[in-house]
């Protein structure tokens, strides 16, 4: 092109620039913001960048703190208050690291492009309010998006274990290690729709064998909680990752049968309420749990390469998936209830299930009735945890025979930033024909209730009073479904009324 051709093009294309500058000079402020207002986020910023008359009203915090209403929820509405200028800020780094979301790349975990999507998730979770005034929660939705697209899940359990990076040095760092424990505790308040049979029905499930080896490991091995109250959130997104494969794969047909004819109400649901640390249970529950032989379960809790396959049992029954309700007990029930017995085998106010004395091993697989009489309980040897606000718990329900369980709910600090975290433990027991409690079925229970309310996942073990590193367990979970339930229905605690299959 000549250089007159090419003086041409500079003249016309700055008159041009200079038009539009007159154009959107003569529009009112809220006239060019009605504009910007009905543009996507691309298009928003070429109009932003188009002139002076049209970059002007965009910088109105007023403008940003509509917009950001439009897509998420009013985070005043859960005491979290922005300033006037962070609305555009707060909009803008959501929208940059959620749509479509930041990949997880371990060795890159410090760079601020993770911290930054950890940052919006983290504040997409605990901004959420559920009953807002304009229907759903624009929350919820967009964390329902999130567990649909972003590769974390995969990318999370393909990469090694907290007890492997020893030996990677490439990850083997606190910040890594740190990136990892949000990513899983953000994975942990999205369980529910990584259940979802509409998303992921014969879906690849990444990991299943590093998450099988994860949820028999004892207690020794992977505590569920420390002395601190911290949760073992590695341990738990390997529970949450066992079970979506068993609900989720249809090839398997284990869990996926029971759970595939189950109602929209009975299957887990996203909290209706902002979260708290005080958020009660639910009342009435379904749930399952697993167990492998004591054999195969002492195998692959060695630390060798895994050279075989696991059948987890239980979860291909006719009836896998079981009801129970819980309640909170007045304080004389609970004191007929709360026998010592239980209390040394949960060690409710402890870290996770102390050692006991040696006892008699009862040769029933999986927690359910068995027929032995184990020897005395020892008294729990454990710090104290955090335990303001605890609460008694007793329940009722049906697992081949009508069972019966007692236990506690300990609120917990906010994990990784996140409230509404809770430690629950509870004795699973049964009656006899001659109605005493038969303790050679006696199976113990420690879960962590996810910020909600509507979930616990967990290990459930026998309480031989061995040593931790032998105790026998597996994993569990359990959901709330009050919303299937008559609410009357639900409250009742005096039988088994409706949790016996037809």
């Amino acid at each position: 092109m000549s250089p007159s051709n090419t003086n041409a093009v500079t003249r016309y294309r700055s008159r041009r620039a200079s038009n539009t500058g007159v154009a959107f000079n003569k529009l009112p402020a809220e006239l060019t913001q009605m504009i910007a207002d009905n543009l996507g986020d691309e298009d928003l910023r070429a109009f932003n960048a188009t002139c002076v008359a049209t970059y002007g009203p965009l910088q109105d915090p007023t403008f940003w703190r509509v917009r950001f209403l439009g897509t998420f929820d009013d985070p005043r509405q859960t005491g979290q208050l922005l300033p006037r200028a962070g609305w555009q800020k707060a909009y803008q780094v959501r929208q940059a690291y959620l749509s479509p979301p930041t990949r997880f790349n371990a060795n890159a975990a410090a760079d601020n492009n993770q911290t930054m999507l950890i940052h919006a998730l983290r504040a997409v979770i605990t901004q959420a309010t559920p009953k807002s005034s304009n229907g759903g929660s624009k929350n919820l939705q967009r964390l329902a998006e999130f567990a649909q697209t972003s590769p974390t899940m995969a990318e999370l359990y393909m990469m090694p274990s907290e007890r492997q990076m020893s030996s990677h040095p490439a990850v083997n760092s606190s910040a890594v290690r740190n990136v990892k424990r949000d990513y899983y505790a953000v994975i942990l308040c999205l369980a529910s729709h990584l259940l979802s049979l509409n998303w992921f029905t014969g879906c690849s499930i990444y990991g299943f064998p590093e998450s099988q080896k994860f949820v028999y490991a004892s207690v020794a091995q992977a505590p569920v909680f420390d002395a601190n109250g911290s949760v073992n959130l590695e341990w738990c997104a390997h529970v949450l990752n066992f079970f979506r494969m068993h609900i989720t794969d249809n090839k398997h047909q284990t869990l996926y049968n029971s759970y595939s004819h189950l109602n929209d109400d009975e299957i887990p649901q996203m909290t209706n309420q902002k979260l708290t640390n005080d958020m009660p249970l639910a009342k009435v529950w379904k749930g399952s749990y697993a167990f492998i032989d004591r054999d195969e379960c002492d195998r692959s809790r060695q630390l060798k390469p895994r050279t075989e396959d696991y059948a987890d049992q239980n979860l291909d029954n006719e009836e896998p998936i079981q009801t129970m309700k819980l309640f909170r007990p007045s304080s004389q029930r609970c004191n007929d209830f709360n026998h010592a017995i239980f209390e040394h085998v949960l060690n409710s106010f402890g870290t996770s299930s102390a050692i006991l004395p040696p006892q008699s091993q009862p040769q029933h697989f999986g927690p359910g009735p068995a027929r032995q009489q184990p020897q005395h309980f020892g008294p729990p040897r454990a710090k104290k945890m955090h335990h303001a606000g605890s609460y008694p718990i007793e329940g009722l329900g049906w697992d081949d025979e009508e069972f019966y369980c007692t236990g506690y709910v300990n609120p917990l600090p906010p994990q990784r930033g996140i409230p509404g975290w809770k430690r629950m433990t509870m004795m699973k027991y049964f009656i006899d024909q001659w109605g005493q409690i038969n303790t050679g079925a006696l199976w113990a229970y420690e879960g962590v209730v996810l910020p909600g309310s509507q979930m616990v996942l967990g290990r459930w073990w026998s309480h031989e009073g061995v040593p931790l590193d032998q105790q026998y367990s597996g994993p569990f979970i359990l959901w709330g479904v009050d919303a299937s339930w008559d609410p009357t229905e639900a409250a009742w605690c005096g039988d088994h009324r409706g949790l016996a299959p037809a």
